[in-house]
């Protein structure tokens, strides 16, 4: 069931009736609100945007990390803490027949952190561990186009290194990942630095003066924030009752230590270094108690809605040194890492006319069709005719070349009207450009023997 807190789920009775109720009705199942079958382009289109961030991520010396699509509950109420907003209203919680507390994933990171936390030698040498990852999350979100219940997020984690250099080579591997599917001329990097364990505890009590000055002005969320003491979170809020509380905010640089900014001004050289632009954004924070120092998203235009043209982050990250602690573990583990929705880039692509990059990638698929002889002029000549179009298909395959046969030749016991119309119809309707008709002739002609037309164009040549 889709729900808030780490409760642990329903109890097993009303599991029991939740279910009965939703056998019992009639009728064929549906697809769940909030999710999406996908079929053909759109597979092809998120699929293509996953191998280019892959191929990033390898250049970049990062390993893929696989992990359980549900973790115990425990790991996102440790790590998101309890009171935010994915543990009390968007985590899909349940309980297995032993009664242990499981949760779909809503993020990566957790789950990533616990798998290289649980192997000390991963993950400390002088370089760490660097993974990526990427799958299937799960939030209870009010559902709209790019913001599903279940999404596909990639993202990478650093875990070892605690120095700058780590924050700007995750910063340059987003920038890759952006630069190969399209995306980077279009994004605008944000950037800012929560600072160090000191320097956020001066911020934040800077910011429960300053909001409690305003208290009655505030959304009913951020009045609970500021109850609750986690006034950074309220700097994320999107209410329009916040607005003019939050952009009065104090300037986080005033909160920071000596050490906190020049670590910064280290990160910030080394963008300058590559030759990554970058926006600074006092307003920018993650406001779980494990981020410090950098944190910084990617923005590009809403692609459509009552929002589109303003920015929407589609890429975001920051570093995450007290993860290791939130967890259970003793010792400290520095991180840095980032995420970002395949669905958001993938129509981000879609506004700019990008889509269906992944067709340039294969040959026209070729539809090999036989022509069966209506009167066959000589015993076995069908047989020939179907035997050859199985062998060609074969073949190109064999050569790298995407083929499927017309199924109603192969299956005929009698004459089939009008093949030619059916023919072409077929290959308009399962998208091949190409086809390859076989007759007897054609089968006579060697292994590659067919009359194949281009549909588009109308060219035809002999083989």
């Amino acid at each position: 069931s889709g729900g808030g807190g780490g409760g642990g789920g329903s109890s097993s009775s009303t599991v029991r009736a939740r279910w009965s109720r939703a056998l019992s009705g009639g009728g064929a199942p549906k697809r769940p609100r909030g999710t999406a079958d996908l079929l053909g382009r759109d597979c092809a289109d998120l699929a293509w945007v996953e191998r280019q961030a892959r191929a990033a991520a390898v250049l970049h010396g990062f390993d893929e990390l696989r992990t359980p699509i549900f973790e115990s509950t425990r790991t996102f109420d440790r790590t998101l803490g309890e009171g935010s907003d994915v543990v009390r209203k968007e985590m899909y919680c349940l309980e297995d027949r032993s009664g242990n507390a499981l949760t779909l994933r809503p993020e990566g990171t957790a789950g990533a952190a616990r798998a290289i936390l649980a192997q000390p030698s991963a993950w400390g040498g002088t370089g760490g561990a660097r993974v990526f990852y990427c799958g299937p999350m799960f939030r209870y979100e009010r559902p709209q186009r790019g913001r599903q219940r279940q999404f596909t997020q990639f993202g990478i984690e650093h875990i070892g290194p605690a120095g700058p250099a780590a924050d700007v080579g995750a910063i340059a591997l987003a920038r890759d990942v952006l630069g190969r599917v399209g995306l980077l001329g279009d994004t605008t990097l944000l950037l800012n630095t929560l600072g160090d364990a000191a320097s956020r505890e001066r911020y934040a009590a800077l910011l429960r003066e300053h909001f409690a000055g305003m208290r009655e002005s505030l959304s009913p969320d951020s009045q609970r924030r500021l109850e609750e003491g986690r006034v950074l979170r309220i700097l994320d809020s999107k209410a329009a009752a916040d607005r003019d509380a939050v952009d009065s905010a104090p300037d986080p640089a005033q909160a920071w230590t000596p050490d906190a900014a020049g670590r910064f001004e280290r990160v910030l050289a080394g963008l300058d270094a590559i030759g990554i632009a970058y926006r600074l954004e006092p307003r920018l924070v993650r406001g779980l108690d494990y981020y410090s120092h950098t944190v910084f998203e990617f923005v590009a235009p809403e692609p459509d809605g009552a929002s589109a043209g303003r920015p929407t982050a589609v890429l975001a990250g920051g570093r995450y040194d007290g993860l290791a602690q939130a967890l259970g573990h003793a010792a400290p583990a520095p991180a840095v890492g980032w995420a970002a929705g395949i669905e958001r880039l993938v129509l981000q692509r879609e506004r700019l006319g990008l889509s269906g990059a992944w067709a340039a990638e294969l040959p026209p698929r070729v539809l090999v069709a036989p022509l069966l002889e209506a009167a066959a002029p000589e015993a076995g000549a069908n047989h020939r005719i179907r035997s050859h179009a199985w062998a060609l298909a074969d073949r190109l395959r064999a050569i790298g070349i995407p083929a499927q046969l017309w199924l109603p030749a192969l299956d005929a016991v009698k004459p089939i009207s009008s093949p030619i119309r059916k023919i072409f119809r077929e290959a308009e309707r399962s998208e091949c450009p190409v086809v390859a008709v076989v007759g007897a002739d054609e089968a006579r002609a060697g292994e590659f023997g067919a009359n194949l037309k281009h549909l588009q164009s109308g060219r035809q040549a002999l083989c």
